[in-house]
């Protein structure tokens, strides 16, 4: 959603390690030995600020 939404725009991201793994996984190549179907958060939410 938000690569679709602000492409070619600047985004900053704030968020705790686990989803920065996550992201981090989705541009390097995740390890061989991670499970995705381990949940760690129960509970998110979106927030969003646009710059006008």
């Amino acid at each position: 959603m938000v690569i679709e939404k602000y492409r070619g725009k600047n985004v900053l991201i704030v968020t705790h390690a686990a989803n920065a793994r996550i992201i981090n996984y989705y541009f390097t190549g995740k390890p061989g030995d991670y499970d995705f179907k381990k949940a760690v958060v129960q509970k998110g939410g979106l927030l969003t600020y646009e710059n006008s």
